[in-house]
């Protein structure tokens, strides 16, 4: 999608969602190149509300 067409969506100017694309683009970059492979669990508490398996076509 454009930055035009995603702006209405998320409530936010077009260059501000340009802004943010360039971070997730330019964080995805070095985490793909620099990253410890090994997947780490989150250090806050999860907590999960409702039915784990609403909205799951079975």
């Amino acid at each position: 999608m454009s930055t035009r067409a995603i702006a209405p969506i998320v409530g936010a100017s077009k260059d501000s969602v340009h802004r943010d694309l360039v971070q997730v683009s330019h964080h995805e970059t070095l985490t793909a190149t620099t990253a410890d492979p090994k997947p780490v669990a989150p250090t806050y508490p999860v907590t999960y509300v409702g039915d784990m398996t609403e909205g799951v076509a079975g």
